[in-house]
């Protein structure tokens, strides 16, 4: 009889925006305790809304029994969801799920296991969406809450809000599916224009480049002249002073003759100077 007192939130299905609370406190459990005391505790729990207490005394009754009813593992979800341990949660609707029988049961654990990777999914979608990771482990959350709240459908075919959760989740995943578009769209234009910048750079570097050895060049070239100029200078003198006197034109017979006379006069003049220059030398009257 103590095992069905954990049956009061059986028709309870977990909240689809359970209130945050506080990080899930440590609850101490005595080790002697029977599971049977343990539900009874828990049970009191749920009533004063201490819901990680009462999460933590269904998960240690369920170790203590060898064969625990998937109503337990179904009542801790419940509890652990209204905590906002999600992910506790999750894994207590999944053990009620696998343990129970075809029916209400299985159809609720599926819905509630549904609607706590449903949430867990959508935190990660709204988390920083360049963490390629988180963004696959919503991905996955979100396509395992669709197959979950089929698996409801498909159990209770009745069951309107499995029907709605369903369609909720349909339209997240559709909406993951845009952003991961829209960021690998804005990935591409990042790294186009990224190589745009580079390729811009490099034609400016080396547009600088064949610019400063265009200077360097016209340098050179001017620190050159002078010294070019010099040698040009020198070269030509010595190519002057090294020319062959210019060739005169022979002269005629007349001409010779002519330049003959003349330098005969001119040496007979000056014997004639000379004799009257000197004393007691009498003159002989000959040009030779």
């Amino acid at each position: 009889m103590s095992v069905l007192l954990a049956l009061a939130l059986l028709a309870q299905p977990v909240a689809d925006d359970p209130a945050p609370s506080p990080e899930v406190p440590v609850i101490e459990i005595a080790p002697t305790a029977s599971a049977g005391v343990l539900i009874t505790r828990a049970n009191a729990d749920l009533d004063a809304e201490r819901w990680a207490h009462a999460a933590a005394r269904f998960a240690a009754a369920r170790e203590r029994m060898d064969t625990p009813p998937a109503e337990l593992a179904y009542n801790e979800g419940l509890a652990w969801a209204h905590a906002a341990a999600l992910d506790k949660a999750a894994s207590a609707f999944a053990a009620a799920m696998n343990q129970a029988e075809p029916g209400d049961l299985k159809a609720d654990a599926a819905y509630n296991l549904g609607n706590a990777i449903h949430e867990l999914g959508a935190e990660a979608l709204g988390g920083d969406g360049e963490q390629a990771q988180l963004q696959a482990a919503a991905r996955e959350a979100l396509d395992e809450a669709m197959q979950l709240y089929r698996a409801a459908i498909a159990a209770n075919p009745a069951d309107a809000d499995a029907r709605a959760n369903a369609q909720l989740t349909w339209e997240r995943i559709q909406q993951h599916e845009q952003q991961q578009q829209q960021q690998q769209n804005q990935d591409q234009q990042q790294d186009q224009d990224q190589q745009q910048d580079q390729n811009q750079q490099q034609q400016n570097q080396d547009q600088q480049h064949d610019q400063e050895q265009q200077q360097q060049s016209q340098d050179q070239q001017q620190d050159q002249d002078p010294d070019q100029q010099h040698q040009d200078q020198q070269q030509q003198s010595t190519q002057g002073s090294q020319q062959a006197p210019a060739h005169t034109k022979p002269l005629s017979r007349e001409e010779a003759q002519r330049l003959l006379q003349r330098v005969r006069d001119r040496e007979q003049a000056q014997a004639k100077r000379d004799a009257q220059d000197t004393p007691g030398v009498p003159s002989t009257g000959k040009d030779w």
